[in-house]
């Protein structure tokens, strides 16, 4: 899903990526939530999944009770990859997304890299923009294989503004190419110009 190709064009490099719905839909919905922070969190020893699993609960349980026993709303998605087919391994690591009440947004990052390092590796953290499209970068993630390795908790703190049709809003997309427009499901691939990403890109900034 994650893999591309490059080609030279007289007009510009493109890139050609595949085009998931799965993926975008995840990722218009996941958009929709004020999130503050995008971040990725890494072990400094190799885990089993459960171990990731448990690791990610304590962890948000700790930031809330640091943080004056507040809940926090996040979503987080697992990524992790086997050799094979001249690809390297990627060890399991989690990408997420949280909020927490606005006068507590400040002093919450300077705890969560605390906590996360302390007890299981790198934490990298940063303000979130949906210019940078992290939602989609998190979404391309949840939406592999069409069975996601998504975790979220306390949504319910968040108004959700984003659209509430993701078929209508995937068909009013400029991302979405227009020969699938009229599809909910299913991959095509498309031409990407590099000169600029628009709305469900890669966020090369993010990958990480």
């Amino acid at each position: 899903m994650n893999r591309s190709m490059s080609f030279s064009f007289s007009s510009g490099v493109r890139e050609l990526r595949a085009f998931d719905h799965t993926a975008q839909q995840w990722g218009t919905w996941l958009g929709g939530f004020p999130w503050q922070f995008f971040c990725t969190a890494t072990y400094k020893r190799k885990m089993a999944l459960a171990q990731t699993e448990s690791s990610l609960r304590a962890f948000f349980d700790k930031l809330g009770r640091a943080l004056g026993n507040t809940p926090v709303a996040y979503v987080a998605a697992l990524e992790r990859r086997t050799s094979g087919l001249g690809m390297p391994p990627i060890a399991a690591h989690w990408h997420f997304m949280y909020a927490v009440p606005e006068w507590k947004r400040g002093m919450s990052a300077e705890v969560a890299k605390e906590l996360w390092r302390s007890r299981n590796g790198r934490l990298n953290i940063r303000r979130y923009s949906s210019a940078q499209f992290g939602a989609f970068y998190t979404s391309k993630l949840a939406a592999h294989g069409c069975e996601p390795e998504l975790r979220f908790d306390n949504l319910d703190r968040l108004t959700y503004r984003g659209p509430h049709d993701l078929f209508e809003a995937a068909k009013a997309s400029a991302y979405v190419p227009d020969h699938v427009k009229h599809l909910t499901y299913g991959q095509t691939l498309v031409l990407r110009d590099l000169s600029g990403e628009m709305e469900g890109g890669a966020a090369p900034s993010l990958c990480i």
